[in-house]
């Protein structure tokens, strides 16, 4: 688990019927054929960040991930996402994206990123990230 002084929630199985709907067809947008795997709730506080990592599938080499982030609740603009360069000592890249409440972003899930903190008293975060492959 990536998160550091938050919270985040096991894989969700049920619920959000609405929210997997919209996700879903973004998703098929993207790329046809595709299905939600997993999602799961973070709540982070003005001190909680998540650490650099990536989404992918231990059991099969041939799924092909992408993730969404839906941002229920955003606490500020001093906590944006991160999104790192694959190969950082050949290539270095760095792109933050600062969310605002209800937006929803796609990326590959094979890129590195973290969320910073914003390091401010009575802050709350709460988004919902979900894996998405082809099948």
């Amino acid at each position: 688990l990536s998160n550091e002084n938050g919270y985040q929630s096991n894989f969700i199985h049920y619920g959000f019927e609405e929210l997997i709907s919209e996700v879903q067809k973004g998703a098929t947008q993207l790329i046809q054929n595709s299905q939600i795997n997993s999602f799961w709730l973070n709540i982070n506080n003005g001190f909680s960040k998540n650490s650099t990592h990536l989404h992918f599938d231990n059991s099969s080499k041939y799924t092909f991930y992408f993730t969404c982030v839906y941002y229920h609740q955003v606490c500020c603009e001093q906590s944006p996402i991160v999104f790192k360069s694959l190969i950082p000592s050949i290539f270095t890249y760095k792109h933050e994206y600062i969310p605002k409440n209800q937006d929803m972003i796609y990326f590959w899930g094979f890129i590195p990123h973290s969320v910073k903190p914003c390091l401010q008293t009575n802050h709350e975060r709460i988004s919902l990230a979900f894996n998405i492959s082809k099948i």
